[in-house]
């Protein structure tokens, strides 16, 4: 699997459901049939970001 993070400090118009501008976006590129290794990632993803949230 392979990933890539861009980051905009103005953020970009991308119709978001709060409206607001997206600052992040992430790429995961994962070898097909390997659905669960993608999920098993934004997962662990969700917690790390979830984690940094509470300080």
């Amino acid at each position: 699997m392979v990933g890539a993070i861009g980051r905009s400090r103005k953020g970009v118009q991308f119709d978001a459901l709060d409206g607001k501008p997206v600052k992040l976006v992430m790429l995961f590129l994962v070898p097909q049939g390997q659905f669960q290794k993608h999920l098993h990632t934004l997962a662990n993803l969700a917690k790390l970001l979830h984690n940094l949230e509470k300080g």
